[in-house]
């Protein structure tokens, strides 16, 4: 499976799970009156529980995790460039892969862009995260608490994809310290 297969499967992962939470957290204490009117759960009931057993966990975890993955960017993307794209290997790699192929020619140092913009909108998402959750967060009412929890969703899944460029790249630094023999 290619790289944006696999960030599309998860992009619909997210979406569905977005979907899935507030409709199975809406239908979840659904009764029915002998006048076969479906009443559900007081939807205020959301909202308090969303705010005192989730909220805060959320803020800090998330601020946390920022705050990692900026220490954790700037690291493996210098790692990064000087153990493998300043490399002689890598250079000659890249020179005889756009011979190759001339009309699709690619900068040297693509792959990591892609990884530093990828961990770039991680950490957005993260820091928008903890930043919901003290702002949007203080708002009683339940579709703001579903809205909370949704972005908290979209960021694990955006976490799980930079997983998945670091896990790219870092294969791909392996791949020359074998070279090397290292």
């Amino acid at each position: 499976m290619d790289r944006n297969t696999k960030q599309y499967l998860l992009i619909g992962i997210s979406l569905m799970v977005a979907y899935a939470i507030p409709t199975l957290w809406f239908f979840y204490d659904c009764t029915t009156d002998p006048k076969g009117i479906i009443t559900c759960f007081d939807n205020s009931t959301i909202a308090s529980f969303y705010q005192t057993n989730i909220r805060g966990h959320l803020f800090s975890g998330y601020l946390g995790l920022g705050g990692f993955l900026i220490s954790l960017k700037a690291f493996i993307v210098v790692t990064m460039k000087t153990n493998v794209y300043d490399s002689e290997e890598f250079e000659e790699n890249w020179i005889a892969r756009n011979m190759r192929n001339p009309k699709n020619q690619i900068d040297r140092f693509t792959t990591l862009k892609q990884l530093s913009d990828q961990l770039f909108s991680t950490i957005i998402w993260t820091l928008l995260c903890a930043a919901s959750q003290m702002t949007l967060g203080l708002i009683s009412h339940w579709s703001v608490a579903i809205l909370c929890v949704w972005i908290a969703i979209v960021a694990i899944f955006m976490l799980l994809n930079s997983l998945l460029v670091i896990k790219e790249n870092l294969d791909v630094w392996f791949e020359y310290l074998n070279k090397r023999g290292n």
